[in-house]
């Protein structure tokens, strides 16, 4: 044994770092965009959390786990894949109601 396995092993997790970390900025971004009595200052960070910094984790894990997919060790987690789509259907919906909420701010003033 060459030691390959753990080192497969360690960059996976490494990968899931990333979508655990898209993940967690898409739940922010989704919060902050609920209907409350938050102001257009929140509902800019909202957008910003949900669609740079969610979708470019979320880009860094694609490409982390592309890479991975090369090696022969490679096992499908359907977990994660299920947890990549909510992400993407996360991030589109925390950007689509922080502009939104933004847009309709804008629109009284």
């Amino acid at each position: 044994m060459d030691g390959s396995t753990h080192r497969d092993t360690l960059r996976s997790r490494e990968s899931l770092r990333w979508l655990i970390g898209a993940a967690g900025c898409i739940v922010v971004a989704l919060a902050l965009g609920v209907p409350g009595g938050a102001g257009p200052v929140v509902w800019a960070a909202g957008w910003l959390l949900g669609g740079f910094l969610g979708v470019g984790l979320l880009a860094a894990f694609t490409l982390a786990d592309s890479r991975e997919r090369a090696s022969c060790w490679y096992t499908v987690r359907p977990a994660v894949f299920r947890l990549r789509t909510a992400c993407v259907v996360g991030a589109f919906c925390a950007v689509a109601l922080n502009a939104w909420r933004f847009a309709d701010w804008a629109s009284r003033q």
